[in-house]
């Protein structure tokens, strides 16, 4: 499928909220300053929710021309080869494998 504009896909952030009520709720989101700027840049910013089985990302995948990664707390650099200068929470798993079209 062709664009007009670079479609970009960006990942959604999950968290727990206090709606008001007794209850939280899960609410997955952007900051608008990430949408604003891949807009801003000429591309066509795409929200991907989290979806919990990678096999039904790939057709997404598929339909976008780049991805941003966003939000999250850091990993450590001892995961990609790099020396550990500040102490981390080690308790971050690496999450899913790399993907490959």
């Amino acid at each position: 499928m062709k664009h007009d504009k670079p479609v970009i896909g960006i990942s959604a952030i999950s968290t727990r909220i206090n709606a008001g009520t007794t209850a939280s709720r899960q609410v997955t989101f952007i900051k608008d300053e990430v949408l604003d700027l891949i807009s801003d840049l000429g591309g066509m910013p795409i929200i991907i929710p989290n979806i919990p089985d990678p096999s039904k990302i790939s057709s997404l995948v598929n339909c976008i021309d780049g991805l941003v990664l966003s939000g999250g707390e850091d990993l450590s650099p001892e995961l990609y080869g790099e020396k550990l200068e500040i102490v981390y929470d080690n308790t971050t798993d690496m999450l899913g494998k790399p993907y490959s079209r």
